[in-house]
C-alpha cells in the first residue's frame, strides 16, 4: 500500500505478524533440532519433549512438539522451579511444532504468580477445553495465535493467508471464566467463523473478562458484530477486529464508554448506513481501511469484488454521527468515488483524515465542512482531476495536505488561501502544466512543497509565490522544465535557512538571469540546487571560466546591481560535453580546487557523456590536450549541444543556437580549437588534422595560427623547405608513418615555435647535420622505427631545449662521438633496438651514458653486438671488451672506397655531359643565343646587302606578310630581307634577278610547301640558292617546311637536301628562336629606311593583288 499511514493503521496487527514470524523461525529451528530458540538451552529430562530457554531478560520461551508436552511431570517440575527462581520473568511463550486439541485441566498451573503474560502460538486445533487456563488467575495478557502450516516463512501480507480455508478452532464457552483479571486478549488467525461465546456468554449470571481493556480478533472469519457481543465489556478501550468478513455495521456497537480505538479495517463493509458509531462517544481512532492483497496493483486499485472482498463504497453525512471526540480516521484503499457535502460535519475534533489509495473523483464544496481542527488530510492516489476552490476553505488548521498521485491539471489561486498554517503540501505525480504565484502566496508557514512528477514547463511562478520564511524544501523534480530564470530564486532570500530546491530529472539546459523577479530589498539567498539528471551540456554560472575559480560562493549575478546569494549545486548525471568549453577549467584545475567548484558543487563526481571517446570518464581526470571543439562548435553558447560522433557533427536544433560555418579549414582536413587568443590562463590552440588522408603534398591553405598539425599516415615522401608551409605558431608537428625517405637541410626553418616533432615510422636512412638546425625550441623528437642508418655528429647540436629523444628500433651500427653533447636539458633517451657494434664509436657512448643512466626508461637498456655476434648490454662491458681495431680498419676501408669512388663518379658525370652536349648541340646553341645572345660561329660575308632572300610561292603570301616578314623586320635591330616583288630591279630578266638576289643575301629562306613545288620560278630560286651554297661551301639555305610534303611529289634535288640537312618545321617548339639563330647577326638600320621598306612592301602587295599572274 502506498499510503504513508499504513504503519499507523496496522499498529494493532503488527505484534501479531511479528509473533507469527518468530513462530516460523522457532519451528524451522526445531525442525533442524538445533535446540533453543535463543539463549542457552536448558535440558529438562532424559527424554526431552520441550526445548526451553530464556530469550530475553523478562521472557521465557519453549518450543514443544505440542501442548501435551507440558503435561509431562518432569517438565512441569523443572518449569515451575525455574520460573519461581526467576521472578523477573513475566512473559511465558509456548511455540508448538504441531497443533492439537486439548482438554487438560490446569495445563499451566505450574506458572508462578509473577508471570503476567501468556502466549500460545501454533498450538490449538479444533477445540480448546474450558479448564486449560484453570488456576492461572494472575495472568493479565493472553494471546492465542495460529498460522497455516505451509506459511512458515510468512512475515508479510496476512490477507493472503486468511483467505485460505482452514478448520476453525472452537473455544469452550467457559474458557475464560477463571480469568477475570485478564486485561488484554488476542485470538488471531484461529479461523473463528463466529464471534466466540467464550467472550460474552452469561454462565450462571457471570460474564467473562469483566476487566478486559484490549481485544484483538485479527485474521479470523467472523461474519458479524452484534451489540450483545460487546455490551458487557464496559472497560474495553481498544477493539481490533480487522481482517474478518464483517459486512454490516449499521446496528453494531452498544454504549461502550471507555472505547477509544476501533479497527474494523479489511472487512467487507461497503457502506456506513445510519449511524453505527453513535454510542462510541469517547472514540478517538477509527480504522476502516482495506488492505490490498499481494497480487493487487497497489498504485491504483480497481475494485475488491474480484477477490471476494469488500471495500467502502459510500459514506453519508450521518455515518460518523456521535464521534465528536474522534481524532483519527482512516478510510484508505476504498471504493468511495465522491465525498458528499457535510460528510464529516460531526467530527469536530478530528485531527487526521486519511483517504488515500481510493477512487475519489469528486469532493463536494463543503465536503470537509466542520473540520476546523483538522491538521493532516491525505487525499493521495485517488482520481481527482479538479478541486473546487472552496473545498479547503474551512480547513484553516491543516498543516499537512497530501494530493499526490491524482490527475489534477490545474489549481485555482484561491485553493489554499484559507490555510495559513499549512506547512507541508504535496502536489506530486499529477498532470499540472502551470502553477501561478497566487496559489502559494497565502501559505505563510509553508515548509515543504512537493510538485514532482508533473508536466510543468516553467517554475519561476512557483518560486515567486513562496512567501513563507520557513520554507526549506521545494521539490520540482520529474517535470518538463527546459529553462530557468535564476533570478526567480531571489525571493527565497527571505527564508531564514538553506532552501533545498530539487529540479532533478527535468529537461533543463539553460539558466539565465533577468530582473523580472524579486526586488532590491531581498534577503541573503541560501539555496541547495539539485540539477541532476537534466540536459546541461556545460557547467552553468560560468563555472568553467578561470575568473570564477577563486570565488567563495555561487551567486545570482548582476541582480539589482549586486551579486547575491550562496548556491550549492548538484550536477552529476547531466550529458556533459567534454570539449574546449572545459579547457580553461581543466588546464587550471589546481587553482579551481580552492574555489566554489569543489566546495559548492559535486564536480568531483561529474562524468563526460560526449564525445563518445570521453563517455564515462571523470571530468577532473581528463587531460587538457583532449579538449577540443570543431570550428562550428568553438563559439557555441554553453547550453547548445555540439559535438562530433563517427565523423558526423551533431548540433542543437534550438533557434537560439547558431553555429558558424567552417570556412578556414582545408577541405582535406578537419580543424579543432581550444582556449582564447591573447589569454594567459587559457592559451589558444588550433589543431589541423590531415592525418591518414593519403595526401602526397601538404595543403597550402593551412591557417597561420595552427599550433598543432597532424600529417601522419599520408604519402609525403620527401620533406624540405618547399614542401612545408610557413607556420611560425605551430608547436606540434606529426609526420610519422608517411614513408618519408629524405629530410632536407633546414626543412623546418619555417617552424620557429616547434616543440614536438614526430618522424617515427618512416624510412629515413640518413639524417644530415642541418635537418633540425632551426628548431631551437624543440622539446621532443621522435625517430623510432624509421630505418635510420646514419646520423651526423652535429645533427642535434642546436637543440638546446630538447628533453626527449627517441631513436629506438632503427639500423644504427655506430654513434658518432659527442653526438649528444649539445643536449644539456635531455631527460629521456630511447636508443634500444639498434644493431650497434661494440666498437670505438660505441665506447665513447657507453662512457657518456654511465653517468646518465637516468636518461634511459626503466627496462630499456641499450645493447651492442660483440665480435662473437653476441648481444651485450653496453653498460655491462669494460673498455677492453670493445673492439676498436676492427672499427678503425673498417673506417680506413671506407675512406679508401670513398677516395676511389669520387674521381670515378666525376669522370662518369663528365662523359655523360659530353654526350649530351654533342647530341643537343643545336638546341643548346639556340637556347644560349636566345637567352644570352651568345653565338658560336663567325660571319665572313658582312659585305652582302641583304641578310636574307625570302623565296616563296605567291599562294603563301599571307604567311610571309603576316608572320615571317614582321618577325624578321619588326625587331631591333631588324633583318634586311629581299622580296622579289619589292626588291627585284625592273627591266632585268627574272632569272638574273633571282641569281643576283641569292648572291647578294647572306641567307636564302625557302618556304617549302606544295604550292612552292608547283612553281617553276620557286624551284629555280631553290636551285640558285643550293648552287651558291655549294660554291661558298657554307650552308646558307634555311628551309622552312610549311606543309607535309609527300616524298614522291618533290624533285630529286629537294628530296636529297631534306634528307641530308636540318630544316625548320612551321609551328615546331622554339621555331622562332631556331630561325633567328640560323639568321646572320643583323646590322643596325635607320628608322626611316625601315619604315620606307615596309611601306614599299605594302604598296607592292597591293600592286600584286591587282596583278596576281606575276611571278608564277
Amino acid at each position: 500500500m502506498k499510503t504513508r499511514y499504513i504503519t499507523e493503521a496496522m499498529a494493532g496487527v503488527l505484534p501479531i505478524i511479528l509473533s507469527i514470524c518468530a513462530i516460523s523461525r522457532g519451528i524451522a529451528m526445531g525442525a533442524r533440532e538445533t535446540g533453543s530458540t535463543g539463549g542457552e538451552s536448558l535440558p529438562l529430562v532424559a527424554q526431552q519433549t520441550c526445548n526451553c530457554s530464556q530469550s530475553t531478560l523478562i521472557s521465557f520461551e519453549c518450543l514443544c512438539l505440542d501442548l501435551s508436552s507440558l503435561a509431562h511431570g518432569q517438565d512441569r517440575i523443572f518449569l515451575s522451579k525455574h520460573l519461581s527462581d526467576t521472578p523477573e520473568i513475566i512473559d511465558f511463550v509456548v511455540r508448538c511444532k504441531r497443533k492439537s486439541s486439548t482438554n487438560t485441566s490446569g495445563l499451566f498451573d505450574f506458572l508462578p504468580t509473577s508471570v503476567k503474560k501468556l502466549k500460545l502460538a501454533g498450538c490449538f486445533q479444533q477445540h480448546v477445553g474450558k479448564n486449560v487456563f484453570y488456576s492461572i488467575s494472575e495472568v493479565e495478557e493472553v494471546a492465542i495465535e495460529n498460522f497455516p502450516p505451509d506459511e512458515l516463512e510468512f512475515c508479510g501480507n496476512y490477507l493472503d493467508v486468511i483467505n485460505k480455508s482452514f478448520p476453525p478452532v472452537e473455544l469452550d464457552p467457559e474458557l475464560f471464566l477463571s480469568m477475570p483479571q485478564v486485561q488484554k486478549l488476542t485470538l488471531a488467525f484461529l479461523s473463528l467463523d463466529r464471534f466466540p461465546k467464550a467472550l460474552y456468554q452469561d454462565v450462571n449470571g457471570t460474564y467473562p473478562l469483566p476487566n478486559l481493556k484490549s481485544l484483538t480478533l485479527t485474521g479470523n472469519k467472523i461474519p458479524d458484530l452484534k451489540p450483545e457481543y460487546l455490551q458487557h465489556l464496559t472497560k474495553l478501550r481498544s477493539l481490533n477486529i480487522e481482517a474478518n468478513t464483517i459486512s454490516n455495521l449499521s446496528t453494531t456497537f452498544p454504549f461502550l464508554p471507555s472505547l477509544q480505538v476501533l479497527n474494523v479495517g479489511t472487512n467487507r463493509i461497503r457502506s456506513l448506513v445510519g449511524s453505527p458509531f453513535e454510542n462510541l462517544r469517547n472514540l478517538k481512532s477509527l480504522d476502516l481501511y482495506q488492505q490490498l492483497s499481494s497480487d493487487k496493483d497497489s498504485s491504483k486499485h480497481q475494485s475488491f469484488d474480484n477477490h471476494g472482498l469488500g471495500a467502502m463504497e459510500f459514506i453519508f453525512p450521518t455515518s460518523f454521527l456521535g464521534l465528536s471526540k474522534l481524532k483519527s480516521l482512516h478510510l484508505t484503499v476504498s471504493n468511495i468515488r465522491s465525498i458528499p457535502n457535510n460528510a464529516f460535519r460531526d467530527l469536530v475534533d478530528l485531527e487526521r483524515l486519511n483517504l488515500c489509495d481510493g477512487l475519489i473523483e469528486y469532493i463536494g464544496a463543503s465536503g470537509f465542512q466542520g473540520l476546523s481542527l483538522l491538521q493532516s488530510l491525505d487525499l493521495s492516489y485517488n482520481n481527482l482531476s479538479a478541486i473546487d476552490p472552496s473545498v479547503f476553505s474551512s480547513l484553516n488548521s491543516v498543516r499537512f495536505l497530501y494530493l499526490q498521485g491524482n490527475s489534477l491539471r490545474s489549481l485555482s489561486g484561491a485553493t489554499f488561501e484559507n490555510m495559513p498554517y499549512l506547512s507541508c503540501l504535496n502536489l506530486g505525480k499529477n498532470r499540472l502544466t502551470t502553477l501561478t504565484r497566487d496559489i502559494f502566496s497565502p501559505l505563510l508557514n509553508l515548509r515543504k512543497l512537493y510538485v514532482h512528477g508533473n508536466e510543468l514547463v516553467s517554475v519561476e511562478e512557483v518560486f515567486s509565490g513562496i512567501t513563507s520564511e520557513f520554507c526549506g524544501i521545494i521539490d520540482l523534480s520529474y517535470n518538463n522544465v527546459e529553462t530557468l530564470d535564476i533570478s526567480s530564486l531571489q525571493i527565497l532570500g527571505n527564508v531564514d535557512r538553506t532552501v533545498h530546491v530539487d529540479l532533478s530529472h527535468n529537461k533543463l539546459r539553460v539558466l539565465h538571469v533577468t530582473e523580472s523577479y524579486g526586488s532590491a530589498d531581498m534577503g541573503f539567498l541560501a539555496v541547495r540546487l539539485d540539477l541532476r539528471w537534466n540536459k546541461f551540456t556545460s557547467l552553468p554560472f560560468e563555472l568553467a571560466k578561470y575568473w570564477s575559480f577563486s570565488r567563495s560562493m555561487i551567486s545570482i549575478p548582476s541582480v539589482f546591481g549586486r551579486n547575491n546569494g550562496d548556491i550549492s549545486l548538484q550536477m552529476v548525471h547531466n550529458p556533459l560535453t567534454c570539449d574546449c568549453g572545459l579547457y580553461d577549467l581543466i588546464l587550471n584545475l589546481d587553482v579551481a580546487k580552492g574555489g566554489v567548484l569543489y566546495s559548492k558543487t559535486d564536480f568531483q563526481y561529474m562524468e563526460c557523456t560526449f564525445p563518445d571517446t570521453m563517455t564515462g570518464r571523470r571530468v577532473e581526470e581528463i587531460s587538457p590536450s583532449g579538449l577540443w571543439c570543431s570550428h562550428e562548435c568553438y563559439n557555441r553558447l554553453y547550453y547548445c549541444l555540439c559535438f562530433e560522433r563517427a565523423g558526423e557533427l551533431l548540433r542543437s536544433s534550438a533557434p537560439e543556437c547558431e553555429f558558424e560555418r567552417n570556412e578556414a579549414c582545408p577541405s582535406e582536413c578537419s580543424c579543432s580549437f581550444q582556449g582564447q587568443l591573447h589569454s594567459s590562463t587559457s592559451p589558444y590552440n588550433e589543431l589541423v588534422n590531415c592525418s591518414w588522408r593519403n595526401l602526397t603534398s601538404v595543403p597550402d591553405d593551412i591557417s597561420n595560427a595552427t599550433t598543432i598539425l597532424h600529417l601522419e599516415g599520408n604519402q609525403l615522401r620527401v620533406i624540405n623547405r618547399t614542401v612545408l608551409p610557413k607556420l611560425s605558431m605551430t608547436r606540434e608537428l606529426y609526420l610519422n608513418d608517411n614513408n618519408i625517405t629524405h629530410v632536407g637541410d633546414m626543412s623546418f626553418d619555417n617552424f620557429t615555435s616547434l616543440e614536438i616533432l614526430r618522424l617515427d615510422g618512416n624510412n629515413i636512412p640518413e639524417i644530415n647535420s642541418a635537418a633540425f638546425k632551426s628548431l631551437s625550441r624543440l622539446r621532443e623528437l621522435y625517430l623510432n622505427n624509421s630505418g635510420v642508418k646514419y646520423v651526423e655528429a652535429d645533427t642535434f647540436q642546436n637543440l638546446a631545449n630538447l628533453r626527449e629523444l627517441q631513436l629506438e628500433n632503427n639500423k644504427l651500427k655506430s654513434i658518432p662521438e659527442n653526438m649528444f653533447s649539445g643536449l644539456k636539458k635531455l631527460t629521456l633517451l630511447g636508443i634500444r633496438g639498434n644493431p650497434l657494434t661494440c666498437g670505438c664509436d660505441v665506447l665513447w657512448f657507453a662512457n657518456w651514458l654511465r653517468s646518465r643512466v637516468y636518461l634511459l626508461s626503466q627496462g630499456r637498456n641499450v645493447s651492442c653486438v660483440a665480435s662473437a655476434k653476441v648481444s651485450r648490454e653496453i653498460l655491462s662491458l669494460s673498455v677492453a671488451e670493445f673492439d676498436c681495431e676492427d672499427l678503425q680498419a673498417a673506417q680506413a676501408r671506407t675512406r679508401l672506397i670513398i677516395g676511389l669512388s669520387i674521381p670515378l663518379v666525376l669522370v662518369t658525370i663528365l662523359f655523360f655531359c659530353v654526350i649530351v652536349v654533342v647530341k643537343q648541340k643545336e638546341a643548346i646553341q639556340v637556347y644560349l643565343y636566345a637567352r644570352y645572345g651568345w653565338r658560336f660561329r663567325e660571319e665572313d660575308d658582312e659585305d652582302k646587302e641583304y641578310d636574307a632572300f625570302l623565296s616563296y610561292s605567291q599562294h603563301d603570301l599571307d604567311v610571309v606578310l603576316q608572320d615571317v616578314l614582321p618577325a624578321l623586320e619588326n625587331r631591333e635591330p631588324p633583318f634586311r630581307v629581299c622580296l622579289h616583288h619589292r626588291d627585284f630591279l625592273p627591266g632585268i630578266p627574272i632569272a638574273e634577278n633571282i641569281l643576283n638576289a641569292v648572291s647578294a643575301s647572306k641567307r636564302t629562306i625557302i618556304l617549302l610547301s606544295n604550292n612552292f613545288l608547283e612553281s617553276d620560278w620557286c624551284q629555280l630560286e631553290f636551285q640558285a640558292a643550293h648552287a651558291q651554297m655549294l660554291q661558298d661551301r657554307a650552308n646558307r639555305v634555311i628551309v622552312i617546311l610549311l606543309d607535309d610534303i609527300p616524298a614522291e611529289n618533290a624533285p630529286a634535288d629537294i628530296q636529297h637536301y631534306l634528307k641530308t640537312n636540318t630544316y625548320l618545321k612551321w609551328g615546331d617548339e622554339r621555331f622562332w628562336e631556331r630561325l633567328i639563330y640560323a639568321m646572320p647577326r643583323p646590322r643596325p638600320h635607320a628608322q626611316n629606311e625601315d619604315g620606307d621598306r615596309l611601306a614599299l612592301v605594302e604598296l607592292d602587295h597591293n600592286a600584286f593583288l591587282m596583278d596576281p599572274t606575276r611571278h608564277l
